[in-house]
């Protein structure tokens, strides 16, 4: 039986942040695969709109459902787990800029952390879980960056499976975009660092990655990723994309918990070539479970209490390669 006979065709396929840059790729990738039904959640009421209307157009039979919720609301992902009940779930949704994370700690370790366990929680009865992590969970420097490995601890934890992925090009909220509406509002294009390397892959990629991850037996230390497309200094592309129009470039600094580069994989994970994937086993999987589920247990009181400085700490010894301080 093919992989996706295995996890698509004729199964029921939830997927969250169905209304985001690689949700949406995705969804629209499982519906022309013809599973039994598919269901939608996102806590946007227009993005979950959205690409429901296309999923729709492009195939108009197709039996879907929508949730309207927030990952961080655990009844809601309890009750819609057994109303849904999915056979794969594609965990995307998330808090993604590092930014916003800083800022917002409480509300990062809620959704990246707190949500995934809700979700699992929610979809015990799923036989595939995969879940959509970020290069920045690598020796993270941020908040965000720490949260998503934290959030990879646990799905490995309940024996899902990691996808770590670097920036997808295009996406809602990346530097290209950001470039683009810097030069229609006539405002200098800023730069962080003049060093600042990042590297790319296309939404296509991301899809295809999933479509192979959904073949893999879940194991607990395992995380997929696979090769840039394209690596380049950010400094580089905004020149690039200033020049024809003559707009300027401002150097800004460097934003709390931003690195210079970043990488798919830490020093003690050695990936090797699977098909085109990279595949490697994760660090720090000696965590013993009962460990895990206390941080976990400490984390929700944190965020309850409004209390940042716990909540840090907790992270901090649930990640302990973090650089928060």
């Amino acid at each position: 039986m093919s992989v996706l006979h295995n996890s698509i065709v004729d199964k029921t396929v939830l997927i969250t942040g169905a209304g985001g840059t690689i949700g949406s790729a995705v969804a629209n990738y499982v519906a022309a695969n013809s599973p039994k039904k598919l269901w939608l959640l996102n806590h946007n009421e227009l993005a979950l709109h959205s690409i429901n209307m296309v999923v729709h157009t492009l195939t108009p039979e197709l039996d879907t459902g929508l949730i309207l919720a927030d990952i961080q609301d655990r009844t809601a992902m309890i009750n819609w787990g057994d109303i849904a009940r999915p056979d794969t779930v594609i965990h995307t949704a998330a808090m993604k800029h590092v930014s916003f994370a800083e800022e917002n700690p409480l509300r990062a370790v809620d959704i990246n952390i707190l949500g995934t366990q809700n979700v699992l929680h929610g979809c015990w009865m799923a036989e595939k879980f995969v879940f959509i992590s970020t290069d920045k969970a690598v020796c993270p420097t941020s908040i965000m960056g720490t949260t998503k490995r934290a959030a990879e601890l646990v799905v490995h934890r309940h024996g899902g499976l990691v996808i770590r992925l670097c920036n997808v090009h295009g996406s809602s909220g990346s530097v290209v975009p950001l470039f683009q509406k810097q030069l229609e509002d006539g405002v200098p294009l800023t730069v962080t660092h003049k060093d600042v390397e990042r590297s790319f892959i296309r939404t296509e990629d991301v899809v295809w990655l999933v479509s192979k991850v959904l073949g893999e037996i879940a194991w607990h230390s395992k995380v997929y990723s696979i090769p840039p497309v394209w690596t380049t200094r950010i400094y580089d592309l905004a020149k690039e994309i200033a020049e024809p129009s003559g707009a300027t470039i401002k150097i800004i600094g460097l934003r709390k918990g931003e690195k210079i580069k970043e990488e798919l994989f830490a020093p003690g994970e050695t990936p090797e070539n699977q098909d085109g994937m990279l595949v490697a086993f994760s660090e720090n999987v000696d965590f013993e479970y009962r460990t895990i589920d206390y941080l976990l247990n400490e984390l929700f009181l944190s965020v309850k209490e409004g209390d940042v400085d716990s909540a840090i700490y907790n992270l901090v010894k649930m990640v302990p390669e973090s650089e928060l301080t």
